[in-house]
C-alpha cells in the first residue's frame, strides 16, 4: 500500500458497507 491515509480511506469505506449491510439486515427483518 501507498501510505497509512489511503489505507484508512479504504478501511473506512468497509465500515460504511458493512454498517449498509447491517442496515439492510434490520429492515429485512422488519
Amino acid at each position: 500500500y501507498k501510505n497509512g491515509k489511503e489505507v484508512n480511506r479504504l478501511e473506512g469505506f468497509h465500515d460504511k458497507k458493512q454498517l449498509l449491510q447491517f442496515f439492510r439486515g434490520a429492515n429485512s427483518d422488519f
